[in-house]
């Protein structure tokens, strides 16, 4: 597993976006972009690392900075957004459902 620790994501449940689509589609048209993230933001590599334990994996985590333009703008906040509102799943919930509750809380 790879991980660069200056990267922060917004994780946002796929089902939640889903309900978000179906409610904007109701809506009908309109202009401009509409923007949705998960409620919190969290650096990668913490990510990774308890996405890890909740497997139970033991592979290693590589501390690698990722790249060029993308890994600027992933470094630079391309993964979040400020915008409202948000979904309610956080990546513990996510993990504590796929993974047997060996998430902490």
């Amino acid at each position: 597993m790879i991980a660069d620790r200056a990267v922060v994501a917004q994780p946002v449940d796929p089902g939640e976006v889903a309900d978000k689509l179906i409610e904007l589609l109701r809506a009908g048209p309109r202009d401009g972009i509409v923007e949705y993230g998960g409620p919190e933001v969290l650096r990668f590599d913490d990510a990774v690392r308890t996405w890890r334990q909740a497997r139970k994996s033991r592979r290693p985590m590589l501390p690698v900075r990722f790249p060029g333009r993308l890994g600027r703008e992933l470094r630079d906040g391309g993964l979040v957004t400020e915008a409202h509102p948000t979904g309610r799943r956080t990546w513990a919930d996510y993990l504590a459902d796929t993974y047997g509750g060996t998430a902490t809380r």
